[in-house]
């Protein structure tokens, strides 16, 4: 408890130090000032104010807000109302505490200051306060304690006194007198106890050291128990304070010359400095604890100390003072004290970091109390509400309340200290530690006054000690930037703007403040040739601060973890911050950051960072800062005729607003009311020194004189001086001078935003990684989408076209992506992108492939009066048969919104109004696309349309066929659409010339329509209305002069028409009297008389139809049948042309497929015998046969053939019947084309009329009539099976029983199952469908038709209409699975590599199905026997279309397609799975060991062009991980190390002979056991042909080893690494590797030719025996681990490490020189180029992808190596050798290892 006679005044410091409190503390009740003969212990005070509005006032100010901290400017004083924010505060909390008062506070100074001084009276107190009413309801008299009511007032009256104006000479004196007499008192009172009771406890601490001063329990405690200390330390705290009163007063400016002038003793001075310095040491080491009260002992003491520190600055901080007074014993320890007293008593009970570093027994007991809370929670069953932040943190721990006075008077010695820096230099061995100190305030959280203070300390300590930069950057990278939070939720609490509404982190304006203050304009007495480097010091500590930033970036992690933030989104922060900033005129060191962050981004630290997660990061900030500054350039321009007309009208002399806008920037910061502010003076320097150094620099160049260059400098300094003493105020105001400001930066940062695209187009080269350039397209996009005309650049359109090819498909996304973004909002440039949207919609990429599609909706389909949104459509709708699903549900999602929802729903984001649609309106955009879609599809006529095209799935889905739920408002907007096409079609005819076909897009959108589900076509009220409306368009009227494109529309409205008449017929169970005889009579004139096969097979199915539902139309059916049967039989002079033969089997098949059953059972008229079955096979079987010369004749028959096994399966189960010999006949390859083709179309429309009839019977209309064709039912659509079932039961069931009425019953197994036996057709048939599918025949001209989208045939690979018919059928087959999946693996891979697209992509997409439905029988053996298959069908393919690879192979051992194909195969299906990766890669190097052995037949028998296929491939693959290529390596060391040597050494003794032997034996080598065989005839000639095929074999795997090694940087430590399992091998199977572009296999080198010509053997052996020079040190220890037993030389000693004596000596010939001559020994000159990456090509991108952009490898054995050849080669030259002289292995150990980085 507190004196009552000595009452404690309460502080507040952050009002105090400011310079004018009276501004804030005017209206207050104030008592009249001390006497100056008041002493110590009779301190007077004036009667308190009325309780209850002090307490008002007292509790208004907790909440006090610090903006008047930067006060503008004073407002002018009026009584009788708040003139303050603290005022209006303190009002709003006690309405009319300031309304009786008639004069503000100064004058009533200036009244108190009238009055003569009465030595014996006592102040009076003010009658206004204690006049006070207290009749308000919300005050409370006596809330307060009487010694808190007293230091209010003695705070208010030492503001009083502070704030005195002109003081006469006099008064001066007689404040010097009374503040001597003060402090002689508090010393004689103080000086011996304070002695005595600092030097116990300084003895006490150097006994302990400083281990003693931070212990938390020391033994202080006992000597704190005493009452008579306990009350000696209250009573000093008082006359402390009291002290710091007095001293403040002093030290005013008005009365600093009494104090320096002697009115003040100096050797009082230096006592009392003494004694503080006695008592502000003695606050070291002393701890608060939890519940430490402003009254406790303990609490006090430390009080003392700060209260001390504080009154001991105020007198160090007076300029002019004797020397002696700026001790440096007092300054040591007023350091040691703050900052013991942040470290160890503020910090540890703000920060749970701090609290369990420097007090962790405090930190204990906080955990403990905690647990034990939540112990208590739960044995009652609550649940405590989880706090957030700091509260949580710091549950447990009570908060002692003597830290709040303590936390003030420690920010008040900041203050002082940061004024003392400026003009003492401290001791740097305590400043240091401080500094630190002040620094970590920044990671403590909701102390933001603590951190400005601290932040001035930390800037003037930065400013005074130019020497220390360095270090306090240090610190604040490792002991500030670890700890400070990140991202979007870190505290910005620090205005940086007047009106407060933009804030930083107050860590960016620590470095923005230290960054402005390092600057100065130099003295006047300077070197002229060193002025400019005033502004380096700027430049020096941005660099290094932004070097230490970027350091730290590799290590930074992408996770929050306890002791690390993340720094990446602390530096993006920053960034952020001082873009923020970068346009307010108090901050210029803003984008003088940003543009050194932006010279290091380009830098090693940066984008040429070897780790490539450290570019990606730079690349996005990269992105940010250019897409601001683009921002920043389009509002700089807006804002130009603004500029203009503030530069005109403040102008003092040009009225360019580049000379004025600096100008008007330094006038607005040296406005009087903000020149004051620390920001402002230090912004209007660094200015200046901007300005001066740039034109001291120009002045430089010109070479001018010092004087001109002094002169220079003593015109920048009057002009500072001028503008820090100009008191006006400035016209113009913050959002002009922020739009000057913005304007300046475009001039200097502004100019680098064309640099850093320049950049960001230089991340998207191929020498980066596929993640680096999908960044870097990213952030291209960000730039784009501030300023689109940076799309206009050339280089930006070059580079975006290219990332839209790049094989990555994130590249090609973001490239989509970033175009998407501009197209909706720029039709221009919609169209000028439309081509690469389309592409983009078809890419290999799902996620590219969405992202098209959602522009083109967004875009281009859905935006108004777009020119190709029809285009656009058929592009979306082409996609509805992706594999993808999500894309499959986009696209129906896309149309449903288009065609069958009357309203237009806006984008979000977007605010257009939603468009209404009617029916007709979206019935005719349908008609546009749905024409659009067909005529994409070729010149050939491709109806009618199937359940897969795409238009159909379209509809199916928008439409909800075959989904659950409700579909009622589906199907009636389905319903008005198809009505809405049937207008359009009528009046579209109607309208329509002679000729023209207006109404076929109407017509095929309802043909559309019918095949998605034909009751759209029947509208309830009237099932018949389309049928009467369509059936007049049967008539067909010949129109002279018509083109063949006209003749074949015209085809194509009759197929429409035909196929909605036959499905709406086939719902109904009678046909309308009136429209039967005008239907039966066209479809009789389309019979007999239409030229188009399609238009004859249409018509004949609608017969049938009709002839299943009236006797009529059986009736003519059958006599049709029997007149085109008879003209077959007995064909007249008329009819034995073989069109007209054609014509009539076709007809004659057609009508048999469908309406055999009826034909059987009902006579044509005239005759009594119907027409039967066996019959119609005899007649087809005789024009199928050999007999039949004409191939057109017997392509119609074996059609014909074909139509019949649909109705009737049996006739081609039988082995033995001529269907079946005549169908194996037709699918031999060596049939004609034309016959294979047509046996192919045969089995893919029985599969598919199985699958009808199936789909059919499980919708529930029963089985088929006809025993195996598909009944017209099936072609109804599920949906409407679905609802009719119930009504056709009884129809069907009837009908079914009249049909096999006179049916015999079946006789064997399966007879009636029409599904297996046509899965036993396609079974018999199988294998040679497999050989079709890899056809190479050519075509005949005009044979066959030519794929969709093609021209003709004649540009087409031979075979490829075979192909693309298996394709199909295998396509079927798969899907229906009816044979084993894994006997179509093989051809499958083959078909990858075919040269036409369709087919490629076709095989590629059953290869995926195959592997995601039966994955076990995708195994390594059958993928590389695909691989062999797919090498023997591009020979063949080769041989066939006459090229030269078919002899000499192909130049890069295998051709480009293939490579693609394989590669596709292997990224989709072989990849992701580990161990088939291992195997297959196995499998395919296991071909290349076999024809590298001798011990075998493998070498003899090998195929080299086959070898070299599949080094190829094992080249070529797209490796994406670091263990792919690493095995590859692995095996070819394992091969090459078991037959290097022994190749080598059999292939020298078969071409140099005996001498070669003598040689050996005479080095004591055991001769052969057979003589050697020479090159020439004789059966030995054939092992020289197998030795020479194995060095061939075993040269390509060298060329693939050093392929490999070089495109993904590989280098002979990380193979030997790989080889063993572990921590190692597994990182490389998680590390992403990619190729480098341009590396050559070199395969081509190779001459397969060689074991045909000695000469070429002998040029073989050279190459090969350079090969394995090179690759010595590689496998050379593998050499030696395999053959350690039994390899010793005649002397016992070891052989050479690469296990063959030629190693170490050279290679003998027979006559003693090298092999045959220094000469012809030479090797090709593309071996030397072995192992050298392309020139511009950059290295690294093997390691991940990572690239130091110089050319450099990050792990291989590129550059260094590669200058040891050429040096090795220089050194040849020169000495004149002739090349014999081999390459020396070195030891193992000897190499230099390069380290292994990630």
């Amino acid at each position: 408890m507190t004196d009552q006679s000595h009452p404690l005044v309460l502080r507040w410091p952050t009002v105090r130090s400011h310079p004018f409190p009276s501004f804030y503390l005017t209206g207050l009740p104030l008592p009249e000032p001390p006497r100056s003969e008041h002493g110590v212990d009779t301190i007077g005070h004036a009667a308190p104010a009325d309780e209850a509005s002090i307490a008002q006032a007292v509790g208004a100010l907790a909440g006090v807000d610090v903006s008047y901290l930067r006060p503008l400017h004073a407002r002018p004083l009026s009584a009788g109302e708040p003139h303050t924010v603290l005022q209006q505060q303190v009002s709003s909390a006690a309405p009319g505490i300031f309304a009786t008062l008639v004069l503000p506070a100064v004058q009533q100074q200036q009244q108190y200051q009238q009055r003569s001084p009465a030595p014996a009276a006592q102040p009076q107190p003010q009658p206004v306060p204690a006049q006070q009413p207290a009749a308000a309801p919300h005050r409370r008299a006596g809330d307060q304690p009487p010694a808190k009511r007293a230091r209010l007032v003695s705070v208010v009256a030492s503001a009083g006194r502070a704030t005195a104006v002109d003081t006469p000479a006099e008064e001066a004196a007689k404040a010097a007198a009374a503040y001597t007499a003060f402090t002689a008192e508090f010393i004689r009172k103080h000086e011996k106890a304070g002695v005595a009771l600092t030097g116990a406890e300084a003895g006490k601490d150097a006994a302990n050291g400083t281990a003693g001063r931070q212990d938390e329990h020391g033994s202080q405690e006992e000597e704190e128990d005493n009452g008579a200390a306990d009350g000696y330390a209250a009573a000093l705290l008082h006359d402390v304070r009291r002290l710091a009163e007095e001293t403040l007063r002093i030290c005013k400016p008005e009365l600093q010359e009494a104090l320096r002038g002697g009115g003040v003793p100096l050797e009082g001075l230096l006592r009392l400095l003494r004694l503080l310095q006695r008592l502000a040491a003695s606050g070291t080491g002393r701890l608060l604890e939890p519940g430490d009260t402003e009254g406790s002992p303990r609490a006090q003491r430390i009080l003392i100390a700060a209260e001390a520190a504080a009154a001991a600055l105020q007198i160090m901080t007076v300029p002019g003072m004797p020397q002696r007074v700026y001790s440096e014993d007092v300054a040591e320890a007023v350091l040691d004290m703050l900052r013991f007293q942040l470290t160890y008593n503020i910090y540890p009970f703000h920060d749970t970091r701090l609290r369990s570093a420097m007090r962790p027994k405090l930190a204990a007991a906080g955990d403990a109390a905690r647990a034990a809370t939540e112990d208590s929670a739960a044995a009652v069953g609550r649940r405590r509400p989880a706090k957030k932040g700091k509260a949580a943190a710091e549950l447990g721990i009570k908060f002692p309340p003597a830290i709040c006075p303590l936390l003030d008077r420690l920010q008040a010695v900041l203050l002082l200290l940061a004024d003392m820096v400026a003009t003492v230099r401290l001791p740097g061995p305590s400043l240091l530690p401080l500094l630190r100190a002040c620094a970590i305030s920044l990671t403590v959280e909701g102390q933001k006054l603590l951190q400005e203070k601290a932040v001035r300390l930390l800037v003037a300590a930065f400013k005074a000690h130019p020497a220390q930069w360095g270090t306090i950057m240090e610190e604040l990278s490792s002991h500030v930037i670890p700890h400070l939070e990140g991202g979007p939720r870190a505290p910005r609490d620090f205005p940086a703007s007047e009106d407060a509404r933009t804030c930083i982190h107050m860590f960016t304006a620590a470095v923005l403040q230290m960054i402005q203050a390092c600057v100065d304009l130099p003295a006047v007495d300077c070197e002229p040739a060193s002025m400019a480097e005033c502004y380096k010091g700027a430049a020096t500590c941005a660099d290094y601060f932004w070097t230490l930033c970027f350091d730290r970036l590799p290590s930074a992690r992408a996770l929050k973890s306890e002791g690390d933030q993340d720094f990446r989104a602390l530096l993006e922060g920053l960034v952020k911050d001082l873009l923020a900033v970068a346009h307010q005129p108090a901050w210029p060191a803003a984008p003088f950051l940003l543009l050194r962050f932006a010279a290091l981004l380009q830098g090693d630290k940066g984008l040429r960072h070897p780790d490539q997660h450290v570019r990606q990061y730079c690349v996005d900030l990269l992105g940010s800062l250019a897409a601001q500054l683009y921002r920043d350039e389009g509002e700089a321009a807006a804002d130009g005729d603004l500029l203009r007309q503030l530069a005109a009208r403040d102008a003092e002399g040009s009225a360019d607003i580049t000379e004025e806008a600096p100008r008007l920037l330094l006038l607005y910061l040296s406005d009087r009311r903000r020149a004051a502010h620390a920001s402002a003076s230090s912004a209007r320097t660094f200015m200046l020194c901007q300005a001066f150094a740039e034109e001291v620099t120009n002045l430089l160049k010109q070479d001018v004189a010092p004087e001109q260059l002094m002169d220079k400098l003593v015109q920048y300094r009057q002009r500072r001086d001028e503008l820090d003493g100009m008191n006006a105020d400035v016209a113009v105001k913050a959002g002009e001078a922020q739009r000057l400001m913005r304007y300046m930066v475009q001039s200097t940062l502004g100019r680098a935003r064309t640099s850093m695209v320049q950049w960001l187009l230089e991340c998207l080269g191929p020498a980066c990684a596929s993640t680096t350039r999908a960044k870097a397209v990213k952030a291209l996009g960000e730039v784009v989408q501030a300023d689109t005309r940076v799309l206009d650049s050339s280089a930006v359109q070059m580079a975006v076209d290219r990332a839209l090819q790049d094989e990555a498909i994130s590249v090609r996304e973001a490239a989509v992506s970033l175009l998407g973004r501009h197209v909706a909002s720029n039709q221009a440039l919609g169209l000028r992108l439309f081509s690469t949207l389309a592409r983009a919609s078809t890419d290999t990429g799902t996620s590219v492939r969405k992202a098209a599609i959602k522009i083109l909706w967004e875009s281009c389909i859905r935006v108004p009066g777009f020119p190709r949104a029809t285009d656009a459509c058929k592009h979306v709708l082409m996609r509805a048969g992706d594999p993808e699903e999500s894309i499959q549900d986009l696209v129906a999602k896309v149309f449903h919104s288009l065609w069958f929802t009357p309203r237009l729903e806006a984008v979000d984001g977007e605010d257009t109004a939603p468009v209404e649609r009617s029916a007709a309106d979206r019935a005719r955009q349908l008609a546009d696309v749905a024409l659009a879609v067909y005529e994409a599809g070729g010149r050939s006529i491709h109806l009618p349309l199937d359940q897969a095209h795409p238009l159909v799935a379209v509809l199916r889905a928008a439409l909800g066929v075959g989904a659950r739920g409700d579909l009622k408002k589906e199907w009636q907007a389905g319903r008005e659409v198809a009505n809405a096409l049937l207008d359009l079609l009528l009046t579209a005819e109607e309208t329509a010339q002679s000729g023209e076909h207006a109404g076929f897009k109407h017509l095929l959108s309802l043909h559309a329509f019918a095949v998605t589900d034909v009751e759209l076509c029947m509208p309830p009220k009237d099932p018949f209305k389309f049928v009467r409306s369509l059936a007049p368009y049967l008539k067909v009227a010949e129109v002279q002069g018509q083109s063949e494109a006209a003749k074949r529309r015209s085809a194509e409205s009759l197929l429409c028409v035909l196929s909605l008449l036959d499905a709406v017929l086939s719902q109904q169970r009678h046909c309308e009297a009136a429209t039967l005889d005008e239907l039966l009579a066209d479809l009789h004139q389309l019979i007999n008389r239409h030229p188009f096969v399609q238009v004859l097979a249409g018509a004949c199915m609608c017969l049938t139809t009709l002839a299943h539902k009236e006797e009529a139309a059986a009736k003519q059916l059958a006599s049709l049948a029997a007149v085109y049967d008879s003209w077959l039989r007995e064909p007249s002079s008329a009819a034995s042309q073989p069109g007209l033969l054609s014509r009539f089997l076709f007809i004659l098949g057609q009508l048999c497929r469908r309406g055999m059953d009826l034909l059987e059972n009902t006579p044509p008229e005239g005759s009594t015998e119907a027409l039967t079955m066996p019959e119609c096979q005899r007649l087809f079987v005789e024009y199928c046969s050999s007999k039949q010369r004409n191939v057109k004749v017997a392509e119609a028959a074996l059609g014909a053939l074909g139509m019949l096994t649909i109705a009737r399966p049996s006739i081609m189960v039988d082995k033995a019947s001529p269907a079946n010999k005549i169908m194996k006949a037709a699918l031999q390859p060596s049939a004609p084309e034309p016959l294979k083709l047509k046996a192919l179309s045969n089995l893919i429309k029985l599969l598919r009329a199985d699958e009808a009839s199936m789909q059919a019977a499980q919708a529930g209309d029963g089985a088929s009539v006809d025993g195996g064709a598909a009944m017209p039912a099936a072609r109804a659509g599920g949906a409407g099976l679905k609802r009719r079932v119930g009504k056709k039961a009884a129809a069907v069931a009837a009908s079914a029983a009249a049909a096999g009425e006179d049916r015999s019953l079946q006789t064997q197994n399966g007879e009636g199952d029409t599904l297996s036996q046509s899965s036993s057709i396609l079974q018999d048939n199988w294998d040679a469908v497999l050989r079709l599918a890899t056809d190479t025949t050519p075509s005949p001209p005009g044979a066959a038709l030519s794929p969709p989208g093609s021209a003709g045939g004649g540009d087409l690979a031979p075979g490829t209409h075979v192909r693309r018919r298996v394709v199909e059928l295998m396509e079927v087959v798969l899907r229906g699975g009816l044979v084993g999946p894994w006997t179509a693996v093989a051809p499958l891979m083959a078909l990858c590599t075919d040269p036409h697209e369709d087919i490629r992509g076709r095989a590629l997409r059953m290869l995926r199905q195959l592997c995601e439905k039966y994955p076990r029988y995708l195994d390594a053996d059958r993928l590389c026997s695909g691989v062999v298959q797919a090498y023997t069908f591009r020979a063949a393919l080769a041989e066939a279309a006459g090229e030269p690879a078919a002899k000499r192979g192909w130049p890069e051992g295998a051709p480009a397609q293939a490579l693609a194909g394989l590669s596709a195969v292997y990224a989709a299906l072989i990849q992701p799975k580990f161990q088939l990766k291992v195997d297959f890669l196995r499998g395919l190097l296991k071909r290349l060991r076999s024809g590298s052995c001798l011990a075998t037949s493998g070498a003899a028998e090998a195929d080299l062009r086959l070898l070299a296929f599949c080094a190829a491939i094992v080249a070529g693959l797209p490796y994406r991980r670091g263990d792919e290529p690493c095995l590859a390596v692995q095996e070819i060391n394992s091969i090459v190390c078991r037959s290097g040597e022994t190749v080598k050494e059999e292939l020298k003794r078969s071409l140099y002979g005996a001498p070669a032997l003598a040689a050996a034996a005479s080095d004591g080598a055991a001769p052969p056991a057979a003589p050697p065989a020479s090159p020439g005839g004789g059966p030995a000639s054939l092992a020289v042909i197998a030795q020479c095929k194995a060095s061939l074999a075993l040269s390509m795997l060298l060329l693939v080893k050093e392929y490999l090694k070089t495109a993904y940087s590989i280098n002979s430590e990380r193979i030997e690494a790989f080889c063993k399992t572990g921590e190692k091998r597994r990182a490389e199977e998680k590390l992403a590797v990619s190729p480098l572009a341009g590396v050559p296999t070199h395969l081509d080198k190779l001459d397969l030719g060689a074991p045909r010509d000695p000469e070429k053997m002998r040029t073989q052996y050279k190459v090969f025996k350079e090969l394995m020079k090179r690759d010595a040190a590689d496998y050379g220890h593998l050499v030696v681990a395999a053959g350690k037993k039994g390899q010793r030389q005649a002397d016992g000693t070891e052989a050479p490490a690469g296990g063959d004596a030629s190693l170490a000596g050279g290679l003998a010939s027979p006559d003693g020189a090298a092999d045959e001559g220094g000469e012809d020994d030479r090797t090709p000159g593309w071996v030397e180029g072995l192992g050298r990456a392309p020139a511009g090509a950059g290295r690294g991108r093997g390691r991940g992808g990572r690239s130091t952009g110089r050319g450099r490898s990050t792990g291989g054995r590129g550059g260094g190596r590669a200058k040891k050849r050429r040096k090795q080669a220089e050194s040849e030259g020169s000495s004149g050798s002739d090349g014999d002289e081999e390459y020396q292995p070195r030891a193992k150990t000897a190499r230099k290892k390069l380290p292994m980085t990630r």
